[in-house]
């Protein structure tokens, strides 16, 4: 069974959830540990919450949606949650069909929209660089810097 941890995105920077409360109407509550304190932030400033994959990278970091990840082919890839689905294009006709492949944790190749796959390839052999909500830039499209 996987640890349950969050981050979450508070004035542009991630921080590591202490605690979050959840509220019967859908609202929540949280606190985060920034720097060596836990506070209790002005809440219309966190923009996302950020869960854990229950994974870490080829260093021993870990892993959470929304980070990216540099393998040994220098291919970056984005941590996804959610549902995973793939187009398939007919060989016998120009329709094109999706098909529901699983809801969870995916790494998605930077650049390509369709193509998702299992996270624990990524993972097992890639290196976290940054993630989407610090480091936007590394969304651009071609291959990383090799950092291993």
């Amino acid at each position: 069974m996987r640890e349950i941890k969050y981050r979450a995105v508070y004035k542009n920077k991630v921080y590591q959830v202490h605690s979050i409360e959840f509220y019967l109407d859908g609202t929540y509550s949280v606190l985060l540990r920034i720097d060596k304190d836990v506070t209790y932030p002005d809440q219309s400033d966190i923009s996302v919450i950020i869960e854990f994959t229950g994974l870490q990278d080829k260093t021993g970091q870990d892993v959470y949606e929304g980070d990216i990840l540099l393998d040994y082919h220098n291919t970056k890839w984005q941590i996804v949650n959610g549902l995973n689905q793939k187009e398939i294009v007919s060989h016998n006709s120009s329709q094109t069909k999706s098909r529901f492949l699983g809801s969870g944790f995916y790494q998605k190749e930077i650049g390509q929209d369709v193509n998702a796959y299992h996270i624990l390839t990524c993972c097992n052999f890639g290196k976290i660089i940054g993630n989407i909500y610090e480091n936007p830039e590394l969304l651009a499209q071609g291959r990383g810097k090799n950092n291993n």
